[in-house]
């Protein structure tokens, strides 16, 4: 029975010094970046919520077109 065996220590290689700092900040800096660059989006969603839901409310309360 042929077995295949993962070493979970070859998937990633940690990088110590200041290399290692370096990509970590630079890590955290996009992470940050990404966080911030969603923010705008979510509260276009949110806006765009607020305006929908009573234009909805009122096309709900309008009578509906009789059809022949």
């Amino acid at each position: 029975m042929n077995t295949i065996a993962c070493d979970p220590y070859l998937i990633w290689k940690d990088v110590d010094g200041p290399i290692g700092l370096l990509l970590d900040g630079a890590f955290c800096s996009f992470v940050i970046l990404a966080a911030l660059g969603m923010m705008p989006f979510a509260l276009l969603i949110l806006l765009a919520d607020y305006v929908v839901s009573p234009v909805g409310s009122f096309l709900s309360k309008l009578p509906a077109p009789r059809r022949a």
